[in-house]
């Protein structure tokens, strides 16, 4: 046996043993049972070993263990996983897919050698062939290892369950599908619509730098499509037409890198990844054709910098489950810390590909997790999604129907599940209270919200036990009951005392607060989220009320258009909700904010 095996054995004996972690509770779907699991991954070894040796002959330092208390079980069942495969294959030399040790858990090691069995029952009855006496397990491990470690990460840390009989033909491809729609639909880790329509446009404008650099500005081969229209239905197709125009002409007709994809799917998201992906190979491709004219290794104004577009769409999978769940830094992979299994790091001078090393530390990465499963629910999600009401709105339920009060600024809660979009309502809980609360009126940021789970499969429990709640009941409406007391709260209110048969200077204006703003709803539009109101600036209970005549948009230092005009009055149009840095002007009185009720809130 080589030195170097000797050497890893007993370190991996001493790791094993001396850690105690060879019966620790692994995560639920990397070995749902490990006892079980190793037991039959013992049988199978042995059983393969009589149809290669002959019965009851094994290489030289075979331990035939089998007693599961002992600290060296898992590792010995690697080891003599490793003598087989040499007399199999050869010393040092292994089939594709062969995983042997990773990183120092058991549980890890025991699945990596159950695949490389399987490997090797590959080879000594064929593929796929097995004996009556195989015991065997799920056809999971006969996967890829990037497939099984983001299986193992979606169902340990966001409840993914997978649908798919075992029994399926092509399991692992379906497997593989059901984990890229979970990903980019049910978690929606990726960009979401509007979002995505400026990203499939920007795959429009590189494909157009590229083709300058290859043939010129305002040259183009035949068939050439260019469309550049952002609200063109067609623009994703004849970006795939004009993507494999370039592809054939240089590259030869059919001639396509590794990994490329060459798909448009139902799923928008998805189609933008996979063109900008075989967008960014076929950049890379050229590049050794067309280096000199390149700034580096893309075009001047390359709209996406990020060198994690050129790697298999399932790096990319991988690598947005674990930027979601820990502080994974892809963009940086060298300074990523495994000092907890060291012995595997990536060594100085690497000749790896940017894509190669970052699925080897994406992979080892989520193998040995820097946080357990439930560190990782308790601990850090804790901090990572705390945030601070804004006089919220709190409900008992997810449709808005159980009112229990105003939440004051500044509270503290954690968030748990977002509903499903385009809801904003999600669930939260702080130290008297677990409720329903409208996430834009919190400190939260909209990127954040996408990232929480869902409340798929999920019935929390409610309840309201602070100073403030006095529920449960109706909403109130926004001019009046809570709603007004809270901007009461928010801006003090200054009364106007002028004339109001005068048009003052802006600066002569005496400021009103929103709950001073009449606003009569004309036509509500659900899709934009928008509402064409009337406007009158007015005194304490909306009386005396004045026609606003000009509304400036801080946002864009310019003025609201005025859309038509009835009984008197213009007609504008606001997002609904709360909208502030306005100058919204009557006579003699400006207010600086507007509040419009949603009426998709209680959805």
């Amino acid at each position: 046996m080589p030195q170097s095996r000797r050497l890893l054995l007993l370190f991996l004996t001493a790791l094993l043993g001396i850690s105690g972690i060879v019966w620790a509770a692994p995560p639920a779907q990397q070995v749902e049972n490990i006892a079980s699991f190793t037991t039959a991954l013992r049988a199978d070894l042995e059983t393969l070993a009589d149809a290669q040796l002959g019965t009851g002959n094994r290489p030289d330092n075979w331990t035939s263990n089998i007693d599961g208390t002992t600290p060296t079980y898992i590792s010995d069942l690697w080891f003599d996983s490793e003598l087989l495969a040499n007399v199999v294959f050869g010393v040092n030399t292994r089939p594709r897919g062969w995983l042997g040790v990773t990183v120092d858990r058991a549980e890890v090691i025991a699945r990596n050698t159950r695949i490389d069995v399987e490997l090797t029952a590959d080879d000594v009855y064929g593929f796929d062939v097995r004996p009556p006496s195989w015991v065997g397990a799920t056809p999971l491990y006969r996967c890829d290892r990037i497939i099984i470690n983001i299986y193992a990460i979606l169902a340990d840390y966001l409840r993914f369950s997978s649908a798919i009989d075992e029994g399926e033909v092509g399991y692992c491809v379906l497997l593989e599908r059901e984990l890229r729609d979970f990903i980019l639909i049910d978690q929606a880790l990726e960009p979401v619509e509007p979002e995505v329509t400026d990203l499939i446009l920007a795959v429009r404008g590189d494909l157009e730098r590229l083709a300058n650099e290859v043939y010129g500005v305002n040259n183009r081969p035949q068939g050439w499509v260019a469309n550049t229209d952002i609200n063109s239905p067609l623009l994703i197709t004849d970006n795939y037409a004009d993507i494999n125009t370039l592809a054939n002409d240089r590259l030869g007709q059919g001639n396509r890198p590794d990994t490329w994809v060459g798909l448009i799917t139902e799923n928008r998201t998805e189609t933008w990844r996979n063109q900008r992906h075989d967008l960014e190979l076929l950049a890379n491709a050229l590049t050794a054709q067309y280096g000199a004219n390149f700034e580096g290794n893309r075009p001047r104004g390359w709209q996406d910098p990020d060198p994690l577009r050129a790697c298999a769409i399932e790096v990319q999978d991988l690598v947005a489950v674990l930027e979601f769940q820990f502080p994974f830094l892809p963009e940086d992979p060298e300074q990523i810390s495994f000092d907890h299994y060291n012995y595997v790091g990536v060594e100085e001078g690497t000749d790896e590909t940017y894509c190669q090393l970052l699925e080897r530390q994406s992979n080892l990465f989520a193998e040995a997790p820097p946080l357990t499963v439930e560190e990782r629910r308790v601990g850090v999600a804790a901090l990572t999604f705390t945030y601070e009401a804004d006089f919220s709105f709190a409900y008992l339920d997810v449709t808005a129907l159980e009112y229990m009060g105003v939440i004051p600024r500044g509270t503290p809660f954690r968030a748990w599940y977002r509903n499903y979009a385009p809801s904003s309502m999600m669930f939260i809980s702080g130290e008297d209270f677990a409720i329903y609360i409208d996430r834009r009126w919190t400190s939260m940021p909209q990127d954040v919200f996408d990232r929480l789970p869902t409340l798929q499969g999920v019935a929390p429990l409610t309840f309201c036990d602070a100073l403030w709640c006095n529920g449960p009941g109706p909403t109130p409406t926004p001019t009046g009951g809570a709603l007004e007391s809270v901007f009461l709260i928010a801006t003090p209110r200054v009364e106007p005392t002028v004339d109001p048969g005068t048009i003052l200077p802006l600066d002569q204006k005496v400021q009103v607060n929103f709950e001073n703003v009449r606003a009569t709803y004309i036509q509500d539009n659900i899709q934009t989220r928008t509402a064409q109101v009337t406007l009158e600036l007015c005194d304490t209970g909306l009386v005396n009320c004045e026609p606003v005549i000009n509304v400036l948009d801080g946002a864009t230092n310019a003025a609201k258009p005025v859309i038509s005009q009835t009984n008197g009055l213009n007609v504008y149009e606001f997002p609904y909700g709360y909208t502030a840095n306005l100058i919204i002007e009557s006579a003699t009185r400006v207010s600086r904010d507007l509040y419009l009720s949603d009426p998709t809130v209680l959805r």
